[in-house]
């Protein structure tokens, strides 16, 4: 907050009794509780009213949506999450390189603040929706797996990417299995459907482990001996160390605002037959582009760039194969 006599960053925290951080508790958090649907004639038809777990020590999440109308029974679809009550508190700093909870303080220590930062594949799915049960006694059971990729970008974006010689593990979650239960009976399962995001699926199968992801962008927080030259005398120089708790190279971004992205996917059903689904990205012909001109005496990865991030993440593909992995139709797509 700024002084009294000028404007609160927040105006409807401002008081002239409290300060900060006892104005704080001013904020207030609202939740849609339910839905009323009405004719024309104001009569109410419908409604639809939503169940929290109204818990103050953990995050806020939606319990059940039950549905009511007049002359019909209530539908009431039930929501669970994976070990909700462990996440941390908000602002805890315990956040990976994007943002995730990885369950390791982020001390501002030079050397070490990178690994700090990395992602933690144990507690990744902490708070993430895992079943959906149904008014008719069914349910649907989410799989999730931690994101990872085997190519990352060069340094300046409109450069090759690299490739690695073994996964890695990027903040976030991709689903990996979509199980029902008609019956809402555990011994009444179906994988409905399973995805691997992988580039040797038609030699390996269901074992097949090199990732199709890209990293869209690199992190780093310090940077030792950092030059910067006059622009108008290479003889006139400044040397300096950088450090920053926030990576201050460009956004990390793949596509529709996501830090990672597939090649290829496969969309396996229930009886083993399965559609492979290539897309757009950086390694087949998508890369971002440099600037037309600058005024540096040298490029860095700091500078503007044109995004192709429009151009990523698109269908280029689909083909269908049979449970004894003959293909039976083929789509490709132009943009």
């Amino acid at each position: 907050l700024r002084s009294e006599s000028s404007i609160a960053f927040l105006p409807v925290l401002k008081s002239e009794k409290d300060g900060y951080p006892k104005c704080l508790e001013r904020l207030k958090w609202y939740k849609l509780d339910e839905i009323g649907i009405e004719n024309k004639d104001k009569r109410l038809l419908k409604k639809i009213k939503f169940a929290y777990n109204n818990t103050s020590n953990e995050r806020l999440s939606l319990s059940s949506i039950r549905e009511e109308a007049a002359g019909r029974s209530q539908k009431t679809y039930s929501f669970y999450y994976n070990q909700a009550d462990l996440l941390p508190e908000y602002l805890s700093n315990r956040t990976d390189h994007w943002g995730f909870y990885n369950n390791v303080y982020a001390r501002i220590d030079v050397n070490d603040y990178y690994s700090q930062r990395e992602p933690n594949s144990s507690v990744l799915s902490y708070g993430v929706l895992n079943k959906i049960t149904y008014p008719t006694g069914g349910y649907t059971r989410f799989v999730f797996e931690p994101h990872s990729y085997r190519k990352q970008l060069s340094m300046n974006r409109w450069e090759q990417c690299e490739s690695l010689s073994a996964n890695k593990v990027a903040g976030g979650l991709r689903i990996k299995q979509i199980i029902n239960s008609s019956s809402g009976n555990s011994q009444d399962e179906i994988v409905k459907k399973e995805y691997f995001y992988v580039t040797d699926y038609l030699v390996n199968g269901i074992n097949s482990k090199k990732s199709s992801g890209i990293l869209g962008g690199r992190i780093q927080y310090g940077f030792s001996n950092y030059v910067v030259y006059a622009f108008n005398d290479r003889n006139v120089k400044r040397r300096m160390n950088v450090f920053s708790s926030q990576s201050v190279l460009p956004a990390c971004v793949n596509a529709q605002s996501s830090h990672i992205g597939y090649s290829e996917v496969i969309e396996r059903n229930a009886d083993g037959s399965f559609t492979q689904l290539r897309f757009t990205n950086f390694d087949n012909g998508h890369l971002d582009e440099p600037a037309d001109a600058i005024i540096q005496e040298s490029r860095t990865p700091y500078e503007p760039y044109a995004s192709r991030d429009c151009e990523r993440g698109k269908l280029l593909s689909k083909v269908q194969y049979s449970v004894e992995g003959i293909k039976k139709y083929s789509q490709s797509y132009l943009y």
